[in-house]
C-alpha cells in the first residue's frame, strides 16, 4: 500500500509536544512514525528533551503545551533571531493527540494548526486523534485497534 503523498524522497522529522517519559503522544509518534517508515519516507525522531531551550509553562487547558509552543517560537525565528516565515515555508505538517480524555484533544489541534500557518508552515487536511488514550495504549500499540479515529 503507498501513500499518494509519501515517496521515496518524503523526509519527516516527528516529536511529541510533551517532555514526559511515558506521554501518549510520545507513543502516537513512534506507532505514526512506524507507518511512514512502511510507506518508505525517511523518518527521524526526536525527542524535545534532548535539546536544550528554555521551556514555557505546561499549560494545556484546550490549547497545545506550553513546550510544543515554545518549541515552534523558537524553530520559527531566522538565524538572526528574529520573526520569520521562512522557517517553515514549503514545509507540510501532519497534527495529531493523543488525550486521556474522550475529548481527543481536538482543541489543542485547531490552535497548533493556527500557530503552524501562521509561522508559514502548511498543515494537512487531515488529522488524527485518540481519545482515552490510557485505554488504547493499554490494550495494543497498533493502529489496528478501533479506537484509533482519523479526522478531517
Amino acid at each position: 500500500m503507498k501513500s499518494p503523498l509519501l515517496s521515496a524522497e518524503v523526509k519527516v522529522l516527528a516529536f511529541a509536544g510533551s517532555t514526559r517519559s511515558d506521554s501518549y503522544n510520545k507513543k502516537l509518534i513512534h506507532e505514526a512514525a512506524d507507518i511512514e517508515r512502511q510507506l518508505k519516507a525517511e523518518v527521524t525522531v526526536i525527542d524535545l528533551r534532548d535539546y536544550p531551550m528554555p521551556f514555557a509553562s505546561p499549560e494545556y487547558n484546550s490549547s497545545i503545551s506550553g513546550v510544543l509552543k515554545n518549541t515552534l517560537d523558537w524553530d520559527s525565528r531566522s538565524e538572526k533571531g528574529g520573526p520569520s516565515r521562512e522557517a517553515f515555508k514549503g514545509k507540510r505538517f501532519g497534527l495529531m493527540s493523543a488525550s486521556p480524555s474522550p475529548r481527543e484533544g481536538i482543541q489543542g489541534l485547531v490552535h497548533l494548526r493556527e500557530v503552524i500557518e501562521d509561522a508559514g508552515g502548511t498543515v494537512g487536511s487531515k488529522q488524527v486523534t485518540i481519545p482515552n488514550a490510557p485505554e488504547y495504549f493499554s490494550k495494543q500499540d497498533r493502529v489496528e485497534n478501533p479506537l484509533f479515529k482519523r479526522r478531517a
